[in-house]
């Protein structure tokens, strides 16, 4: 699911569609008209508006992940560059880039020039101010992940 998550969320942020969201522990009751129970609440939780484009690790997850040797080696989970909050990382593939060939392995120079293109446009100062926020916010976390081996461009 993390795997998947991250994937899904990166995949669309190359198609300038950002994700926000959460992942929690809980219980689920699914009725066919209805689903409900603590886990949806808390997940639901992370998608109130104005909250930064991420997906948020409830507690729990966020724990299950460190006590998991393969889940921390993986990396799934860092932290909000700003709140400090627990979240998926979905730029894991992107942070440890080297850009030496392996086969079968992913050349992200080209995806990466169009995603930095993508968040400088639109966290410029004409975009829509609520647009604008999320987009600095990605651009800050961005620049963070990428800085790291200094190979693919900054925004």
């Amino acid at each position: 699911m993390l795997s998947g998550c991250t994937w899904l969320a990166l995949n669309l942020i190359q198609y300038a569609v950002l994700v926000r969201g959460g992942i929690a522990i809980g219980g689920i009751t699914h009725e066919p008209d209805v689903l409900f129970g603590m886990g949806i609440v808390r997940a639901y939780a992370f998608d109130k508006s104005g909250l930064p484009p991420r997906i948020a690790l409830d507690q729990n997850v966020a724990l299950d992940i460190q006590r998991s040797a393969k889940l921390v080696n993986w990396g799934f989970a860092t932290q909000d560059h700003v709140s400090g909050e627990s979240m998926l990382h979905v730029l894991r593939e992107i942070e440890d880039y080297d850009a030496k060939p392996v086969a079968g392995g992913i050349r992200w120079e080209r995806h990466a020039a169009e995603i930095a293109e993508i968040i400088k446009l639109r966290s410029s100062p004409n975009q829509p101010e609520e647009v604008r926020r999320k987009y600095v916010w990605l651009a800050e976390y961005w620049n963070r992940v990428v800085s790291k081996r200094k190979v693919l461009p900054r925004v």
